[in-house]
């Protein structure tokens, strides 16, 4: 995430977010953290780590890609830790397929869908919160291109995002729509740390697109 801040803050000077005309806000309540959502961790990092993800099998996490390098272990809410067989990556794109050397012990995989206006539940990691995975709630404020990139803004309510949160999810009527890939920094401004209420996501759309998932390891829209 660091290294997209100013990425980010140059590229997208003067963009305007792209909404649809018949844009209508649909309330949300906030729920439980997802048994899917996963943390990478560095050698040496504490049991959250400090990144997320979503697992979409036992065997596969989706995460951006900022996140995957480095990382060592995938690790459950429930502090079991597993190995990574490998990682794969696209110049250009903040995204990554992480496969994992044994499976996870995952009740329900994570499904996709395409992101649409209105509000969605947002789950990392940002030590900001006691807990983590503490929900927050987003509003969705369009889509941009990045370079060779799609990605999608979103805007905070009642919270924010921080560097923690990157791999964390965007969650619409149950479905992960995004990955947290990058947040516009607002003061209290701190050295290799930032947060703030608009964040950017890389759209399950692209890493559909990128990855290939579209097998029967990954539940698209509800569907096989």
């Amino acid at each position: 995430m660091r290294t997209l801040l100013a990425v980010l803050a140059l590229l997208l000077a003067g963009c305007m977010p792209v909404v649809p005309d018949d844009y209508e806000p649909v309330i949300v309540e906030p729920g439980p953290v997802p048994g899917y959502l996963v943390y990478l961790r560095e050698a040496g990092r504490d049991t959250w780590g400090n990144c997320a993800g979503a697992a979409v099998s036992r065997r596969l996490v989706l995460t951006v890609a900022h996140c995957a390098r480095g990382a060592e272990t995938v690790a459950t809410r429930d502090g079991t830790a597993v190995g990574l067989a490998s990682v794969t990556l696209w110049p250009g794109a903040d995204f990554a397929l992480v496969h994992t050397t044994r499976p996870l012990p995952l009740a329900e995989p994570a499904v996709l869908a395409v992101a649409r206006p209105g509000v969605a539940q947002v789950f990392g990691i940002c030590p900001f919160y006691r807990e983590p995975g503490r929900v927050r709630l987003a509003e969705y404020g369009g889509w941009f291109v990045v370079g060779v990139q799609v990605v999608e803004l979103w805007r905070v309510d009642g919270g924010r995002v921080c560097s923690g949160d990157s791999g964390g999810v965007v969650v619409q009527d149950g479905r992960v729509v995004g990955f947290i890939s990058a947040v516009e920094p607002e003061p209290p401004l701190i050295p290799w740390f930032a947060s703030g209420r608009r964040f950017y996501t890389v759209p399950v759309a692209v890493a559909v697109w990128l990855g290939g998932v579209q097998d029967e390891t990954v539940r698209l829209d509800g569907a096989h």
